[in-house]
C-alpha cells in the first residue's frame, strides 16, 4: 500500500506529477494523506484542492487516519510556499480555478510581494472595497481580491518595471514611475499567477488614474484613496461612494489635483 503524506498547502503540479510517477513505477493505487496542522489554508479547503487535482486519476485516492509507513512529501514544501507567495501557476492543474474563485492565498501573496506598510494598506483597501461593493451590488469577493492585489508590484524595481512596459505598454513610460505598478501588476499576475479575470485585472490597471468606467474599477480607485489608514476623515467620501461611484470618483480626482497643486507644485 503506497501512502503519501504532506501538508499540500496547496497541492502543487510537481507533487501531482510525483504521485502519478509513483503509480507508474509500482502499478498500485497511491493514497494521499493530508496533515492537519501547521498549514495556512484550512484542512477542508486543502482536501478540496487535492480532490480537484486527483479527480481525473482513478489510481489517486485520499485517505485519513492511516498510521503505517508513509512517503513524506515535505521535500515539496518550497514549491507549496512559492504558490502561497503568488506563483499560482505552480499549483496543481485543476485547482487554480478553485483558488481564484475563493481567493485562497491572495493575502499571503500580497504579504510576500509587499512591504509591511504596503501590505497593511492592501488589507485596508480590500476591506474598504468590499464594503462599497456590498452597497453597490458589485461582487464583494472580486472587490476584496482586487483590493488585496492592487499594489502587488509596487516594490518592483524601476529597471524591471521599465523592462515590462517597454515590451507590453511602451506608452506608459511617459508616466511617472509611481504609477507603473498599475500595469506591471497585470503582467505579473498573468505570467506568475496564471490569472485572467478581466474585471479584476481592469480594476487593478486603472486604480491609480481612475480612468475606467467599470464599477469594480471605480470601487478600487476610491477604496485606494479613502481607506482608513490615509490619516484624514473620509466618512463623507464613503457615504458618497455608497450611493454614487462616479460622483465620489470625481470628488477624489478634484481633491487630488488640488493637493498636488498646493503641496507638490504639480499642475494637471
Amino acid at each position: 500500500m503506497i501512502v503519501v503524506e504532506g501538508s499540500f498547502d496547496p497541492i502543487t503540479e510537481s507533487e501531482l506529477c510525483a504521485l502519478k510517477e509513483l503509480h507508474r513505477a509500482h502499478h498500485e493505487d497511491v493514497f494521499v494523506q493530508i496533515r492537519e496542522d501547521g498549514a495556512v489554508l484550512g484542512y477542508p479547503e486543502r482536501m478540496r484542492l487535492v480532490q480537484k487535482a486527483a479527480a481525473p486519476y482513478r489510481h489517486l485516492q485520499i485517505i485519513a487516519g492511516y498510521e503505517g509507513k508513509v512517503i513524506d512529501f515535505s521535500s515539496y514544501a518550497q514549491d507549496e510556499k512559492q504558490v502561497r507567495e503568488g506563483m499560482f501557476r505552480k499549483a496543481a492543474y485543476g485547482t487554480r480555478k478553485t483558488i481564484f474563485a475563493n481567493g485562497y492565498y491572495f493575502q499571503t501573496a500580497a504579504e510576500a510581494m509587499c512591504s509591511p506598510h504596503r501590505y497593511e494598506h492592501s488589507i485596508r483597501v480590500a476591506e474598504t472595497a468590499r464594503l462599497i461593493a456590498e452597497r453597490q451590488g458589485v461582487d464583494p469577493d472580486k472587490a476584496y481580491q482586487a483590493g488585496m492585489l492592487h499594489d502587488i508590484t509596487k516594490a518592483m524595481s524601476h529597471e524591471e518595471g521599465a523592462h515590462i512596459l517597454t515590451y507590453y505598454r511602451p506608452e506608459w513610460l511617459a508616466y511617472s514611475d509611481k504609477i507603473w505598478h498599475s500595469y506591471t501588476a497585470v503582467v505579473w499576475m498573468k505570467q506568475n499567477m496564471d490569472y485572467y479575470d478581466d474585471a479584476i485585472l481592469n480594476a487593478i490597471e486603472h486604480h491609480t488614474l481612475g480612468d475606467s468606467h467599470s464599477r469594480l474599477a471605480l470601487i478600487i480607485y476610491i477604496a485606494d484613496k479613502i481607506e482608513p489608514g490615509r490619516g484624514y476623515d473620509t466618512s463623507r467620501h464613503m457615504q458618497l461612494a455608497y450611493h454614487d461611484l462616479h460622483a465620489c470618483s470625481e470628488l477624489i480626482h478634484q481633491e487630488s489635483i488640488e493637493y498636488r497643486k498646493n503641496k507638490e507644485g504639480v499642475h494637471e
